[in-house]
């Protein structure tokens, strides 16, 4: 059956109605995989697979099919691990376009990647804050096991300075000793 949806009428539903697309977070031991796109919405971005969900399809079905196609990896399909929807001024044509996201996780059975005419490129990452990207794309791996700091990060993060300012010491000594004299007084 040819799914292939016209493109005037597709533009239509683009103007319209959001789309409900399916998104895959594929992890593969500590690393995700992001796909640089070649498209609008999100033109030169590092995305998660994914795309519109055809009608009368299941949603785990779309799931692997979407990596197969984008990625040419056979994957198992896990839980949908997050729901969201994304509005981008830009789409194809030059057409704001809202979609409904649902994102699943999936473990690829190999590593071999053949990417699709609509990425560039494609990466593995094992750290969400090094990498710029979409919120929508930053909860997608976290939600599916990626680690939001490095360990260097992790380390500075718990050197928080909780040292007061003289000022502030001097201060707080002041409201104590008050707090003292004025229970000492009976008048706290």
């Amino acid at each position: 059956m040819d799914r292939h949806i016209p493109q005037i009428l597709y533009n239509k539903i683009l103007k319209n109605i959001p789309i409900v697309c399916i998104d895959v977070a594929i992890i593969h031991g500590s690393k995700a995989l992001l796909i640089k796109r070649k498209d609008e919405p999100g033109l030169n971005q590092w995305w998660v697979p994914g795309g519109r969900l055809y009608k009368g399809e299941d949603l785990q079905k779309c799931a692997k099919r979407k990596a197969l196609e984008e990625t040419g990896l056979e994957c198992t399909v896990g839980d949908c691990i997050h729901v969201s929807n994304t509005i981008f001024e830009t789409g194809p044509n030059n057409i704001p376009v809202h979609s409904v996201n649902l994102c699943y996780r999936l473990e690829p059975k190999y590593k071999k990647i053949k990417l699709d005419d609509h990425s560039s490129d494609y990466k593995w990452v094992q750290y969400v804050s090094q990498e710029k990207l979409h919120t929508y794309v930053e909860i997608c791996l976290l939600k599916s096991g990626i680690k939001n700091l490095t360990p260097e990060e992790e380390i500075e993060a718990q050197k928080i300075d909780f040292t007061i300012s003289p000022y502030w010491n001097n201060l707080l000594i002041y409201f104590i000793i008050n707090k003292i004299v004025l229970f000492l007084k009976g008048e706290a």
